[in-house]
């Protein structure tokens, strides 16, 4: 009909055909199509059509809003594919990020604005909150921080009447109400005169910047008070942290500046661990031979003790990949020693006969050892050199 086909549609009358191809999507049927048939059709992205002179071009986004305007209703985005044969979801969801007309509302389905009826009040009362939160906040805000304060405003039963209740469909209302006026790069908002903020990063310059010490306690309290999502947080975190080195439990220092305190003193710890490997490793799970260190202006504890070691990178840190920053990586090996953490328990058995051992047993010399506290670790219990059978581990 009309000339045009979308490539989903053609996929499903020819599944049966396309069952014994490798084709195993309308995706890959675009391609195919594309390079190999062009003198038969036009392709465009979502379809494709037979005669490309007598075909007028109708946005997708324009069909989804015609027949929502029909409707006079919300639509989910089922009920549009069922009216558009052919449609995808990303067909669906992406020209609400490219027209002001459309919203998602928190339910999941699509409206248009002027089905919403957003009055100047409104307006004014959005526009309003912003420009507080912004001015409270060097310039900043977010839609996390827009929607709480829509909450506990007298907005918020005009959100819930209108099913804006998310942070979501709260932005995407501000978007096409106040796009003129502010910039908002979901889910940032800022002032068009000062600096644009686009990402996190911007804002952590904005308010942090690159100071000679960071303090994660510090950091916490920004992302609370800005209403940070928590995943944001932690992966910020480690960029914003990229040249820094951990000095304590709670603060990072540049490295740069360390060094300028320090001097020299990543070589020589190097040197001293190296000299005092038993086994080819020492473990810092309950460390507190800092006296046996070289002196130092700040003060020792076993996190700048493992971001020095790391630093060297004349050691193999083992103990899983440790994210969690209230811990350390436990064991440092010598460099290229042992493969893996599993590896360098199994040696340790060996030297000591132990090719089956008990639950218990093994528990105790792992301890013993300094190498786990109190449980089986997760890198044996995964490890192919090791097998639990019959209530017995076997190497």
């Amino acid at each position: 009909p009309n000339n045009q086909i979308y490539y989903r549609t053609l996929y499903d009358e020819l599944a049966d055909y396309l069952s014994t191809t490798n084709i195993n999507n309308h995706y890959i049927l675009h391609g195919v199509i594309q390079h190999y048939l062009p003198q038969i059709c036009t392709t465009f992205r979502d379809y494709l059509v037979k005669d490309r002179d007598s075909f007028v071009v109708i946005p997708t986004k324009t069909k989804i809003e015609e027949v929502i305007r029909i409707r006079n209703s919300p639509m989910s985005v089922d009920e549009i594919k069922e009216h558009f044969p052919g449609f995808t979801d990303v067909m669906i969801i992406m020209p609400i990020s490219e027209d002001k007309n459309l919203i998602k509302l928190c339910d999941n389905k699509i409206t248009l604005m002027e089905l919403l009826d957003i009055d100047d009040e409104v307006k004014n009362g959005m526009r309003k909150l912003i420009l507080e939160s912004l001015n409270e906040n060097r310039g900043y805000s977010n839609r996390y921080i827009l929607y709480k304060e829509l909450l506990s405003s007298e907005y918020s039963a005009m959100l819930a009447e209108k099913n804006l209740d998310s942070p979501a469909s709260v932005f995407t209302l501000a978007g096409n109400l106040l796009d003129d006026e502010y910039a908002l790069y979901n889910p940032h908002i800022s002032k068009k005169t000062e600096g644009i903020i686009i990402k996190y990063q911007d804002v952590f310059m904005k308010y942090i910047g690159q100071p000679d010490i960071i303090s994660y306690s510090q950091y916490i309290n920004l992302c609370k008070k800005l209403e940070i999502p928590t995943m944001v947080r932690d992966v910020e975190f480690r960029n914003l942290i990229s040249s820094y080195i951990r000095i304590n439990r709670d603060e990072y220092m540049k490295e740069k500046v360390f060094l300028d305190i320090e001097g020299n003193i990543i070589d020589t710890v190097a040197d001293y661990f190296s000299s005092h490997m038993e086994n080819g490793y020492i473990s810092l799970l309950n460390y507190n031979a800092f006296s046996s260190l070289p002196i130092l202006k700040l003060e020792w504890n076993v996190f700048l003790l493992d971001a020095i070691i790391s630093k060297s990178n004349r050691f193999d840190l083992f103990q899983g990949s440790v994210i969690d920053r209230r811990y350390v990586r436990t064991i440092v090996a010598e460099k290229g020693r042992y493969s893996s953490f599993s590896e360098l328990v199994r040696d340790l058995l060996i030297k000591r006969g132990k090719y089956t051992i008990s639950e218990r047993e093994l528990k105790d010399i792992l301890m013993i050892n300094n190498l786990h506290a109190g449980k089986i670790p997760t890198e044996i219990i995964n490890s192919d050199l090791f097998r639990y059978e019959d209530d017995v581990w076997h190497i």
